[in-house]
């Protein structure tokens, strides 16, 4: 998950399922083979890094919201050129067109939503 709104869901997953968890963080802790990734969204533009995930690991992603997909994209273009299998990508909100477009573009990033909103008229939505 990266830091620090999936983190409360990261902490689920990683209790239910006994996995060990990683987190994908803001700031470099200057770790060795620790991977820096430029995430450019609709809103702002900023680093984060990747710590002790190697090549061939099963990984499942786990985050709050994907908005324009800006932030998960890098991230998961980056763990592929890693040699991770991206086993599955779960998102809490889907708000926007990102995870749309990242289907279109990338069918095989199995990227799931629990839920879709919208903002309409200052008020959301729940549309799925």
């Amino acid at each position: 998950s990266v830091e620090a709104m999936g983190l409360p869901l990261l902490a689920i997953v990683g209790d239910a399922t006994g996995k060990p968890t990683i987190v994908i963080r803001k700031r470099s802790y200057g770790m060795e083979g620790e991977v820096k990734v430029d995430v450019s969204t609709g809103y702002s533009q900023s680093t984060t890094y990747i710590n002790d995930i190697k090549p061939g690991e099963r990984i499942l992603i786990v985050d709050d919201v994907i908005s324009t997909g800006g932030t998960l994209e890098p991230i998961l273009e980056t763990l592929e050129g890693m040699g991770v299998v991206l086993q599955d990508i779960v998102v809490a909100i889907e708000k926007g067109e990102g995870r749309e477009r990242l289907a279109r573009e990338r069918p095989n990033w199995p990227i799931r939503t629990l839920a879709r909103i919208d903002v309409i008229d200052g008020a959301v939505q729940i549309i799925e």
